[in-house]
């Protein structure tokens, strides 16, 4: 067969952006991972101020920093700040798209990391010019049960269980585990992947795809991406995933699956439901985000589970900035700024701790990067 599509002309650049309100090291390591690996731009919208992380970031040549205070909102989003994350994230989105001097913009958070066969940039050259945004499907990270943790980074990964034998019965998920019904595909978290949209078009990036403006009908062009995977740790921590879940539900009173996610309502209304949701939290924690290693080895031997050393990859992208001193990638650091950032519910949190017999030390001093550039100016 002769295939007719003209391949992008020159090199294809992309730029990554998220919105951020998470400790220092992860947001660092994001920044570092993705310019080690071939982003042009960075675009980091902190949620809140954050100066110890701002200050390292500024120093990385192609991170662009913009914090989001009542003065982005109104004078240079023109709005008022939303009390809906995703509402935020869609604008922050919007914002960078609108700026990006790369021709593919690529949205996700910063417990999403991109994993790839060739370098993006070729696989952006090979995509045919009518595409509008290419999808990249997810897996999760779990731990092997019972095994230490060295660094945030560890585990391995397992793609969602293909839809089609994922239902009760299906003969791969338990279907008589009590929360069968509330991950029925075997991860925690989203099933939806993230998109490169490219830049130029008419088109209004989204948190996980992109779409034709306001009433335009007319259906984009999506490409299912073959070569390209993206691996989101969906909790650093169990201290952090945990933490994450009980703010939800000491804020609300209902929860709204377009915001969260179907699978995400229906962990948080079983959890409701238990007479003590805490502990039934950190149940749910060890059942859908550890595995016994012969449950894994299974799901390898059928394509769904990869060993992948993302700690190296990490470590190695914060050395070629001069962080990897500034940064303390130890889960016990990450824990500790986690509960002193979640204070609404940190009584919650140390309770958790005691149970599985956690101690948290004090995080070690932080040296200042060996290797500092000019700092870039902010997103206009």
């Amino acid at each position: 067969m002769k295939y007719l599509e003209k391949m992008t002309a020159g090199t294809p650049s992309w730029s990554i952006c998220a919105t951020v309100l998470e400790p220092t090291a992860l947001v660092v390591s994001f920044a570092s991972y993705y310019l080690s690996i071939g982003a042009k731009e960075v675009f980091i919208f902190l949620d809140a101020p954050q100066p110890q992380t701002q200050a390292l970031l500024e120093g990385m040549p192609g991170v662009r920093v913009q914090l989001c205070d009542a003065d982005y909102w109104k004078n240079v989003r023109g709005t008022k700040r939303s009390t809906n994350l995703v509402k935020r994230q869609i604008q922050n989105v919007y914002q960078a798209y609108r700026t990006s001097e790369a021709d593919w913009l690529l949205h996700a958070d910063v417990d999403e990391y991109i994993i790839s066969d060739l370098p993006v940039e070729r696989i952006l050259k090979a995509t045919p010019e009518t595409v509008d945004f290419i999808r990249v499907p997810n897996l999760e990270r779990v731990h092997v049960k019972g095994k230490a943790r060295k660094t945030i980074f560890d585990g391995a990964f397992r793609k969602p269980v293909p839809a089609k034998v994922s239902t009760l019965g299906g003969g791969l998920v338990n279907p008589d585990h009590p929360l069968a019904a509330i991950a029925p595909r075997g991860v925690s978290g989203h099933v939806s992947g993230k998109s490169f949209v490219r830049t130029g078009r008419n088109i209004v990036p989204g948190v996980h795809a992109a779409r034709s403006p306001g009433k335009v009908k007319e259906k984009l062009v999506e490409w299912g991406a073959q070569n390209i995977q993206l691996l989101h740790f969906d909790g650093i921590t169990k201290v952090h995933w945990c933490a994450k879940y009980l703010m939800i539900m000491a804020h609300r009173t209902g929860f709204d699956k377009k915001i969260l996610g179907a699978d995400r309502v229906a962990q948080l209304n079983y959890l409701r439901r238990q007479e003590d949701p805490r502990l039934a939290l950190s149940d749910m924690h060890d059942d859908l985000k550890t595995s016994p290693r012969e449950h894994l080895a299974r799901l390898s031997d059928l394509g769904l589970c990869k060993e992948i050393d993302m700690t190296k990859r990490i470590s190695e992208a914060l050395s070629q900035y001069g962080l990897l001193d500034a940064v303390d990638l130890s889960p016990e650091a990450f824990d500790r700024e986690i509960a002193s950032r979640y204070t609404k519910v940190a009584s919650d949190i140390e309770m958790l701790l005691e149970r599985d017999g956690v101690s948290v030390p004090k995080t070690r001093r932080l040296r200042t990067p060996v290797k500092k550039t000019a700092r870039v100016k902010a997103v206009a």
